[in-house]
């Protein structure tokens, strides 16, 4: 765990960070204690409600068993969030990730290197970039949850 002094930060990133530890809600507790009034976190991890998980199910590149630990929903990562005392949770812009992920999960799917694998093709392309154009507008099945939390006090 960090030991510096109370309340010395101005914001923290947890970005792909949250997912690999053991007790997610103690690790935010004391991001809380570091960050001065008005200070922020922001943090970025898989989303288990996301559409390539659906699509995908356990070949999902979200998933990296043994590494991801826990993974979040919006509504369990506001709840951990709320729990280690932040308040004003704001869900981040949007960034284009489905067609990445699926690629990935498509590779891992076939029994291919995730990391080498060329991309796709035809419907799983296509399903793709609809999937992109629906999370888009629902922030819910996002491949990743990116949010930004306050210190108020």
């Amino acid at each position: 765990m960090l030991d510096p002094d109370k309340e010395s930060f101005d914001g923290i990133t947890l970005s792909h960070v949250i997912e690999h530890i053991y007790d997610p809600i103690a690790v935010l507790r004391q991001c809380y204690t570091l960050l001065k009034p008005g200070g922020w976190i922001w943090v970025e991890t898989p989303n288990i409600e996301a559409l390539g998980h659906k699509r995908y199910g356990s070949n999902w590149r979200g998933l990296e068993p043994p590494r991801h630990l826990i993974l979040f929903s919006h509504a369990s990562l506001t709840y951990a969030l709320e729990e280690a005392g932040f308040q004003s949770i704001q869900i981040q812009s949007y960034r284009p990730q489905c067609e990445h992920l699926w690629r990935a999960s498509e590779a891992i799917e076939h029994g291919r290197n995730p990391y080498r694998y060329s991309g796709l093709r035809g419907e799983n392309l296509r399903a793709a970039r609809r999937a992109d154009h629906v999370a888009r507008r629902d922030s819910s099945v996002r491949e990743f949850i990116t949010v930004k939390a306050w210190k108020t006090h």
